[in-house]
This record gives structure tokens, sequence and C-alpha cells, in this order.
């Protein structure tokens, strides 16, 4: 019987009540006591089916239409409509309506991390009576993820657990209201484990990211080289996940990310910056040389579209920061063009760079072992790119070169230094 229903005259109610348990749901709920919340939620879970499950409900019975209709009982209302109920994932007490049964339809979607109700109750009728939940909706998938980043410590989960609940996100999409989808997208929902060397079953600990922080797929190759990173070789203050690429961790939800959230296909080309500055902090250059050669090509294409002019600026500047050591040399260091590193160049003379790869203050970019096709990319086309952040050729310094072989100073001499 709902609210709207009129009681006519002459009805006859068969209501139950219990004024003792409404006083001691009064006394625990008030108090905090946690232990005897749990506890009460026992008893009443053994004696249920045998003793209350008839008192859940009471009946309205009309005089002169002959027909009952049901109501929700005062002994259930005091059990359903107070907070005495502990949850597992705090020491808050609350309302039953609020926390889920742990069932497998529930911990299919929403794995351990959800709000269950403890202990765990065995009566099929108590669950149904009291109001636990037993399935789950989009809004309730929309409260669960906003109580996963309001979490104290580093969320816990399973790549495994948390592909089940995107699949089913993308499977109710079809009838998903339009902003309760862009409510999704406007926020961090998106689970990235701080560290990607790990199996899909294990659970890991990571962090909430937008759709604008992370990615599908890094075709340079980047990315790759930081999944099985040990996280011992890391800073401890590391708090963001090293691995932004959605394809390493969920390769079959390409849609759900890309098409229904609007993720990136690939990195926009300013951020391969960071992936680099990254990338240099776990890796030698030597092992990394052939990703920042992709990167550049990545770059030189985007000169002619992909990259603004503010973005160009913004990568020239960087470059010279002392801090963006994202560089690799023959001498396998990580370098900036900041002046403390010395001449950082490019070699376009392989008999000039003979003579001069030992000189000390002198280093030439290194992109790993490269193709005759790929040298002369980096003559033709690369080369544009690095003259446009600064970085010159070997040619084009040779007479700076010669004097630091010799000792002297170039700028004595009458060397311009707008030629670097």
């Amino acid at each position: 019987m709902t609210e709207g229903d009129l009681i006519s005259p002459g009805s006859i109610a068969k209501d139950w009540e219990s004024s003792e348990l409404v006083d001691l749901m009064s006394i625990v709920s008030r108090e905090g006591n946690n232990k005897c919340c749990a506890y009460l939620l026992e008893v009443l879970d053994t004696l249920w089916d045998s003793s209350f499950s008839d008192k859940a409900t009471g009946y309205c019975t009309s005089k002169s239409a002959g027909v009952s209709k049901s109501f929700k009982s005062s002994f259930m209302s005091s059990i359903s409509d107070v907070k005495w109920v502990l949850s597992s994932m705090d020491s808050e007490l609350h309302y039953p309506k609020d926390l889920y049964h742990d069932c497998d339809a529930v911990r299919s979607i929403l794995g351990s991390s959800a709000p269950y109700a403890v202990p765990k109750v065995r009566s099929e009728k108590l669950v149904s009576d009291i109001g636990f939940k037993t399935k789950v909706t989009l809004e309730d998938v929309l409260e669960i993820i906003k109580l996963w980043r309001r979490c104290e410590t580093p969320f816990k989960a399973s790549i495994m657990q948390m592909s089940k609940l995107y699949a089913f996100i993308w499977n109710e999409m079809t009838t998903l209201k339009k902003d309760l989808a862009e409510e999704f997208c406007s926020g961090p929902f998106i689970f990235i484990p701080f560290f990607s060397g790990s199996k899909h079953g294990d659970v890991v600990s990571g962090m909430f990211l937008s759709p604008n922080e992370v990615h599908w797929k890094d075709s340079t190759g980047a990315m790759d080289q930081m999944k099985n990173i040990n996280c011992q070789h890391l800073s401890a203050d590391l708090s963001r996940p090293l691995n932004k690429t959605l394809y390493s961790f969920y390769p079959n939800l390409h849609d759900f990310f890309v098409v229904g959230c609007g993720v990136h296909e690939s990195p926009p080309l300013r951020s391969y910056l960071q992936i680099l500055q990254q990338l240099s902090s776990v890796k030698l250059p030597s092992q990394a040389a052939t990703s920042v050669f992709k990167v550049f090509l990545q770059w030189t294409e985007g000169l002619k579209s992909g990259l603004s002019p503010e973005d160009v600026v913004y990568l020239k500047e960087s470059l010279k920061q002392i801090e963006c050591t994202v560089l690799p040399t023959v001498q396998d260091k990580w370098v900036s063009v900041h002046p403390s590193f010395g001449l950082v160049c490019w070699c376009d003379d392989r008999k000039l760079k003979k003579k001069f790869k030992h000189v000390d203050g002198i280093d030439f970019v290194y992109f790993g072992e490269l193709s005759k096709d790929d040298k002369e990319t980096v003559k033709t086309k690369v080369s544009v790119l690095m003259k446009t952040l600064g970085i010159p050729a070997l040619s084009e310094v040779r007479y700076f070169c010669l004097f630091r072989s010799l000792h002297l100073s170039p700028f004595k001499s009458g060397y311009c230094s707008t030629e670097l």
C-alpha cells in the first residue's frame, strides 16, 4: 500500500510492532555500538525465516470491498528506516537500503570494493524484506565510483574486475541518460594502476583519471617501455601512474573508452614531452633512444598539422630547462639544451663526428641504431624540427667545436653565439 492509497472508513488494519525493538534500535544506532549492531543482524538473520518474516508485512482490509492491501509493518519500519547496519567499506552505520547484499550479481560487477552489509546475511527473505540491494544500476555505479575516489588511502582493484565494471557500463550505454553519461565522463573514473607490470587478476593500487588524462595507444613505444618497471627503482614520492595507455590494461574496451567516453586515440603531441620525462627517469638513454626518435618523428609531422605555434614555443622553452633531460646522447646521458650540459647537437657529418666526439663539452643526440632510410629522414625532415627546437647540426657549429678542441673561447675570437 502506497502513501497515495486512501483508507476507506471501516477498514481494518493488521500491523506488527515491537516497542522493545524500537528502543533497542534507538540505543544501538545512537551510541554507534558496532559490535551490538553486528550481533543484532546475526540474531535477526538466524531467526528471521522462522519467527519474523511473517511480521514484515501488514494488511489493510476494506469491509465494504472485502479487499486487502499490504503495507510495510511498523515492526519492519523500525528495522529498515534506521541507520544501524555496518558496511564493509567503513566503520559508520548505514540505512539497510544503502548497502549491498554480497551476492554474485553484485560482486561480478563491483568486486570486493562495494559497501556490503556486514555480517553477510544468509536469509533470502531478510535480504528482500530489509531492502539490501541485490542488483547494480548505472546510477549505483556512478555513486560507487564517487565513493572510491573519496578513499583516503590509494584505491585497490584488479584490472580484471574493473574491466567487468566498464563492460557493464558500456552494455547499458544505450539506455543511459545523456546527463548521466556526461557526469560519468566529466570526472576521473578510469582506474589506472600506479605500476603496470602486474597480472590482470592481481589486486593493485592505482588512481582514477579523467578521459582527457589518458589515451588509447602510443605508437612510439615510449609507454610500452614503462610497462614492467620495478617500483623499487622509482622515487618514493611517485603519485601518478607512469603508463596511461589504456590498451595496455583494457585491450577489449576500445569502443567504450574512445567512442563512448571520448578518450584520445593517441597522446596529444604536446604531452609527449612529459612522457619522455617519465621515460628518462626509468630507462637509460641507450634503451630509450629509439622511442625518442619516434617521438621526434611525431613532432616533425606535427609541424605541418597538430602542433600549434604555442606548442612549438612550449617545447623549445622546455628543452632549455636544466631539469628537462629528455635528449639521449652518444655518451649515454640524458641532457637538455641547457648550457650546463655543454654543446648538444645532432650529427650530420660522420667525419666531423670522429674529429670532435672526444672533445669535452660536446655531445651528440643519439637516436639508436637507425636504418639507412631513418638516417635520411633525420637529415631531410627531423632536422627541421631540431633546428626549430634549438638543437643545431654539427656542421653548423663546427667552428665552435674547433675552438673547444683547442681550449679557446669562440667568443673572444669573434664567433657569433647566435649560430647556436
